[in-house]
């Protein structure tokens, strides 16, 4: 056995293989070529050329195909197929037919930080708000029960007096969200305002479920925070800079 697995290794390295082991050895290439990546794609896509190569040897190598190997290397190559394209789902917009609005306004917020599929699961069983009159959504002091994505339009922000205006996009109530504390402010969303209203415990389950969710929406919440603070997002009304006023960004402006 050992000197017959030796044998095969000094023809792959010699080139003295017979014409169908190099289909072997081309299927051997390609394995470890993806095995040696990270990329989920470049992984699936050589797998699947090292099972595309296993299958032509099993086929015409020996006198009778190897119907069993051939249906072995079939199902692998079709699971492969089958993650490809729900890679692809997660990947492409195209694929995300509903709730578009949303990737954009994330987009907005920080490009390229969430994945359409992220937005999937982020929207499953919920949809897009609009309000039709004046909807306080935090109390100074009160626990929110829910966190919740500007997508255009506006709110105010410390009451209806107040002339701190938050545009979408950009969250409401995540300050409270990630530490799960108190509001910091009363924050009003104006009519003709669309809105996303994520249930905080459904929120939470989902981000515990789904890592990369995870880590995608903490990234956005930290990037849209950094441009409050930094005076970007939102801009006071009629001002272009928070430091004309002193009143902002103040104490978690958006609760």
């Amino acid at each position: 056995m050992l000197e017959a697995f030796g044998s095969a290794a000094w023809n792959f390295l010699s080139g003295n293989a017979t014409p169908t082991a190099y289909l072997v050895h081309a299927g051997m290439l390609c394995y470890a070529g993806g095995l040696l990546l990270t990329n989920q794609v470049w992984l699936r896509l050589l797998l699947l050329a090292g099972a595309a190569f296993d299958l032509a040897y099993f086929t015409f190598h020996p006198e009778t195909p190897l119907w069993d190997a051939i249906f072995a290397s079939s199902v692998i190559g079709t699971a492969n197929i089958i993650g490809l394209v729900s890679i692809a789902m997660d990947r492409l917009p195209f694929f995300l037919r509903e709730n578009r609005d949303v990737l954009d306004a994330l987009d907005e917020i920080s490009p390229g930080m969430i994945q359409p599929g992220e937005v999937r699961r982020l929207m499953k069983g919920l949809e897009i708000e609009e309000a039709e009159q004046e909807v306080m959504v935090t109390r100074f002091g009160k626990i929110p029960d829910s966190f919740f994505l500007l997508l255009d339009g506006r709110a105010t922000v410390g009451g209806p007096d107040s002339d701190i205006v938050a545009t979408g996009p950009c969250f409401i109530a995540e300050i409270a969200f990630i530490t799960e504390g108190v509001a910091s402010a009363d924050v009003m969303i104006q009519p003709g305002t669309r809105y996303v209203r994520w249930p905080r415990v459904t929120i939470t389950r989902r981000m515990v479920k789904h890592a990369s969710l995870d880590r995608a929406l903490r990234a956005l919440i930290s990037y849209d925070l950094a441009a409050k603070l930094a005076g970007t997002v939102p801009k006071l009304a009629g001002q272009q800079s928070p430091d004309t006023t002193g009143s902002f960004p103040g104490d978690n402006p958006l609760a």
